[in-house]
């Protein structure tokens, strides 16, 4: 499982998982790709590339409670 923020420095997220998909050694890495972006576009995007989950990053310690459970039940599935 790779966690990785769509904001990152060079590269940026899209760059990253756009190489992760096209190596055949680590195509079928599972990738949640956290990101304080809304657009649809940009999930659209993620989408596209092969990303396994897009979240919006929560706005409190609550939400990051449950985002933190919700990648629990997703390394135990």
């Amino acid at each position: 499982l790779t966690i990785m923020d769509l904001s990152m420095p060079q590269p940026d997220g899209f760059a990253v998982l756009s190489a992760l998909r096209s190596d055949e050694r680590l195509k079928s890495t599972r990738v949640l790709m956290l990101s304080g972006s809304t657009s649809v576009p940009d999930r659209q995007k993620a989408e596209h590339l092969g990303v396994n989950w897009y979240r919006v990053k929560p706005d409190s310690l609550d939400g990051y409670r449950d985002l933190g459970s919700e990648i629990m039940e997703i390394v135990l599935a």
